[in-house]
């Protein structure tokens, strides 16, 4: 995505080739932030659900500003893409109070997903303060999960918000692994993935309950795991993989100047033949060649036209970033 220019782009990950999507039907502001993607029964076409954080319209218009009044009136975008064209179709817009600092969504259905709000306050000393707390003591904010009806009708029609998990430090990113019943989800400056389990029994809570967690030792953003589609006996490469930033506490200053290096680190958790947890960093930069890390996919190389050798091509961008990198890598095993 690129938020500065309103564009979608669909990179192929063999070829390296990149597609602009023309938004059709879509006017105004796409100021983006997380974004998923849900296939329809026959892969044949994709409902895409992008965060756009749009300024509030009434707010900027009004005279005298209401400091009781929100700068920002954040809300999802829906998309549909069919697989080989160059157009996304706009379905829709979901907007909900519940719904207040978004940040990265988790499709559940071609009508339904999580989102995160990473902060409890939208602005000023206390959602400072939330990012230099920790879990016990800066646990304040949650994730959503949302049902809404198609339709172009008025972003806030059809729309039902539920908790999923309440009392959350600094939920940023979410991510899929090949278990349905499964969701990630990162306490970005805690620098910690959460692996949870999600109710998925008909006409119940969407809540969500914690299987495991891991520390790492950087902030991080947004999860992905990495399924070795090449594995063999004793060699499955299958981990998570998560972007992050190595001086994050820098970050405020560092994003006021377009310049300014900010170094990315990206790492690699995989679960070992014994049942233990192995981290280990499998990029590392000093922000000169990528400024900021927020999101890293593994891309498999097939062993059997690779010499035998197990690796990958890893991709890896940033919010503040001016490209995207590929890197190709040894992967653990």
């Amino acid at each position: 995505m690129s938020a500065k220019e309103r564009l979608l782009w669909l990179i192929q990950r063999q070829t390296f080739e990149s597609t602009e999507l023309v938004l059709s039907g879509f006017h105004g502001p796409l100021i983006t932030h997380g974004i998923d993607i849900f296939p329809s029964e026959d892969g044949q076409v994709l409902t895409i659900l992008v965060v756009n954080h749009l300024p509030n319209s009434e707010y900027n218009a009004a005279e005298t500003k209401d400091a009781s009044q929100h700068k920002a009136r954040s809300q999802i975008e829906v998309f549909s893409h069919t697989i080989g064209s160059d157009t996304a179709v706009w379905v829709r817009s979901v907007r909900h109070p519940q719904i207040r600092t978004p940040n990265d969504i988790y499709a559940t259905g071609p009508t339904s997903f999580y989102v995160t709000n990473d902060h409890y306050y939208r602005e000023g000393s206390l959602r400072l303060i939330e990012d230099l707390l920790e879990y016990n003591t800066g646990a304040w904010s949650d994730v959503v999960h949302v049902d809404y009806s198609n339709g172009k009708a008025d972003a806030t029609s059809g729309v039902t918000v539920s908790h999923a998990l309440t009392k959350f430090h600094n939920p940023n990113g979410l991510g899929h692994t090949t278990q349905d019943d499964e969701l990630l989800l990162v306490d970005a400056a805690g620098g910690e993935l959460y692996v949870m389990q999600r109710n998925m029994a008909a006409g119940v809570s969407k809540e969500l309950t914690l299987r495991s967690r891991i520390q790492l030792d950087s902030s991080i953003d947004n999860p992905s795991y990495y399924d070795d589609q090449y594995a063999t006996s004793g060699r499955n490469a299958s981990g998570y993989v998560l972007a992050g930033l190595l001086l994050a506490h820098q970050l405020g200053e560092a994003v006021t100047t377009n310049d300014s290096a900010i170094p990315t680190v990206v790492w690699y958790v995989r679960t070992t033949t014994e049942g233990k947890q192995e981290k280990s960093v499998i990029f590392q930069d000093d922000g000169k060649l990528l400024r900021s890390a927020s999101a890293a996919v593994l891309v498999g190389i097939n062993p059997a036209g690779n010499d035998g050798k197990k690796q990958a091509w890893l991709f890896v961008t940033g919010f503040v970033s001016e490209a995207m990198i590929a890197a190709r890598i040894e992967l653990s095993t």
